[in-house]
């Protein structure tokens, strides 16, 4: 437990300090604060703050577009964390591009969507490929498998 401080105060007619016993504000003692300070032995706790989640961002191509077109629009919509980079740039190395017969929609982040979409050609004539560069934030698109 903590001891409140000792007043010492100074008597202006005698060259010694004596205790408890304060002298008036006029002799030139400060009185002692009216606020205390309670401590205790209990370890400091600290509380983990997590960030809101993000919002899961829709990505989707209209019906009549085509798949360049949708892949590049999404490409510009993603910020790049590369230092001097804005967004995302796309590669397209082929001559394959798909109509868009129905609207498509995927959720989740960009490398995601971005897989989804490509998913649902791998079993066209020609299927199409990606292949990302994070730090550049490039992405190139062929119609050769990986290593191919």
């Amino acid at each position: 437990m903590i001891q409140p401080p000792k007043v010492i105060s100074v008597n202006n007619n005698s060259s010694s300090a004596k205790e408890n016993k304060p002298l008036a504000h006029s002799q030139g003692v400060i009185a002692p604060p009216k606020t205390t300070t309670l401590l205790t032995d209990k370890p400091l706790t600290t509380m983990k703050v997590t960030p809101p989640p993000k919002p899961v961002q829709t990505w989707q191509i209209e019906k009549g577009g085509t798949l360049k077109d949708g892949v590049m629009a999404w490409a510009i919509k993603e910020s790049c964390v590369a230092p001097g980079v804005k967004n995302w740039s796309v590669l397209w190395q082929t001559p394959v591009n798909y109509q868009i017969d129905a609207p498509l929609r995927f959720s989740g982040d960009f490398k995601s969507a971005l897989r989804s979409v490509l998913e649902l050609y791998q079993s066209a004539k020609k299927p199409l490929y990606a292949e990302t560069n994070s730090a550049q934030c490039l992405m190139r698109i062929t119609d050769k498998p990986p290593g191919g």
